[in-house]
């Protein structure tokens, strides 16, 4: 007979409370650029690298988000993971008790 799989199911929900923080974080570093890039146009007027650069800020802060939503979808999914194994070993632990003959 193989090897019994368990799966710490709180431990598993622990994770991924984390993951959701660190994605939590992300966001806020994302929000966190364009405060650092609040340098306006006028500041040097006509300079085609500060125009860059504005740009350069805008494309990062779209990276961060994407990186956030990809993090907050993988601590989804390791939610899911633990709540679909508590509920799989449940219904196997009922229709075991049932089909032996306990109630």
């Amino acid at each position: 007979m193989g090897a019994m799989v368990r799966i710490d199911q709180p431990e598993v929900s622990k994770i991924g409370n984390a993951v959701l923080d660190v994605a939590g974080r992300l966001e806020r570093v994302s929000g966190e650029v364009d405060r650092c890039g609040s340098i306006t146009d006028s500041a040097v007027e006509g300079s085609a690298a500060l125009g860059a650069t504005g740009n350069y800020a805008i494309g990062w802060r779209e990276t961060l988000t994407d990186l956030a939503g990809q993090v907050r979808a993988f601590a989804g999914d390791l939610h899911k993971a633990a709540g679909d194994y508590h509920e799989t070993d449940a219904e196997a632990a009922a229709r075991l008790s049932s089909e032996a003959g306990y109630y």
